[in-house]
């Protein structure tokens, strides 16, 4: 069974998380899915990153390209800007097409900060066209605490996305964002996969926060944070 991963390495590489969000998604994803091909699309802007990305990335054996998503920076400033309109038009064409062609079974189009509690073994098993993942967002009970380290969330709903699937699927058709699509197919698993989401701004809500509902524990593959 073959595997491809497309994903965008966008503004520092990692959506402002620190230098922690990109090992360990090449760590996450080399592991669960041994004998991938993991394609990292880069901004045509140098500034976006740190510098140390493309040693990465060659460590781990990706294939690199360059994609033109404009300064992807003012992305995460919130506001819905003619570049923000672009750089949102782009990155939806970029979901819609960047996978027709591939010759795998199976195509993970995923962002930096998504882990998919899914592994190869358990793909292989599958019947459907499409798996929609159930999204939390990842938190942190102790400061000091490695990204690698974290094992609880909170559920949320707009990140049930549809993030691998048959790229044998005419059209995905997907929405901005990748939260929901339209695709040519009904055979779709959904929310049997958890798709655990590491925004930084919620890693330190406090657990009774209005902003956040039950703390749950969403990762058992390694040891408890707390």
């Amino acid at each position: 069974m073959k595997v491809e991963i497309f994903s965008i390495l966008d503004y520092y590489g990692n959506k402002n998380n620190g230098s922690e969000m990109l090992p360990l998604y090449l760590e996450h994803y080399s592991n669960k899915f041994p004998t991938s091909k993991i394609n990292i699309y880069m901004s045509n802007y140098p500034e976006n990153y740190n510098g140390y990305e493309v040693s990465l990335l060659n460590k781990y054996g990706c294939n690199v390209e360059t994609l033109d998503l404009d300064k992807t920076e003012k992305y995460y400033h919130y506001r819905l800007t003619k570049e923000v309109r672009n750089y949102l038009k782009k990155e939806k064409e970029f979901r819609d097409n960047i996978w027709k062609g591939s010759k795998a079974d199976w195509v993970i189009l995923c962002d930096i900060d998504e882990i998919l509690m899914i592994s190869e073994d358990e793909l292989k098993n599958e019947d459907d066209d499409i798996i929609q993942f159930e999204g939390y967002y990842m938190k942190r009970y102790n400061k000091k605490s490695k990204f690698n380290q974290l094992t609880y969330g909170f559920y949320a709903t707009v990140y049930d996305k549809p993030c691998i699937f048959r790229p044998s699927i005419k059209e995905m058709n997907f929405s901005i964002g990748q939260h929901s699509c339209k695709p040519t197919t009904k055979k779709i698993n959904k929310n049997n996969y958890k798709l655990l989401h590491y925004r930084k701004r919620f890693f330190d809500l406090s657990p009774t926060s209005r902003n956040i509902p039950k703390i749950e524990l969403v990762r058992t593959d390694i040891k408890k944070e707390v």
